[in-house]
């Protein structure tokens, strides 16, 4: 997400994968929804890391 310039804050504690939470403000603009949702679709079209080794 940095790389588009979207502040994140990784979380621990899910279980069966991953999430997004999104926590829009009063002064979020249409154009940053635009660039999150840009940004997801970027992001969900790489493959997924290898699994590793437990």
């Amino acid at each position: 997400m940095s790389r588009h310039r979207i502040f994140t804050v990784a979380r621990t504690g899910m279980t069966g994968g991953g999430a997004v939470r999104v926590t829009p403000a009063l002064f979020t603009s249409a154009d940053d929804v635009d660039r999150l949702t840009e940004a997801l679709r970027a992001i969900s079209r790489r493959p997924p890391p290898p699994a590793t080794a437990r």
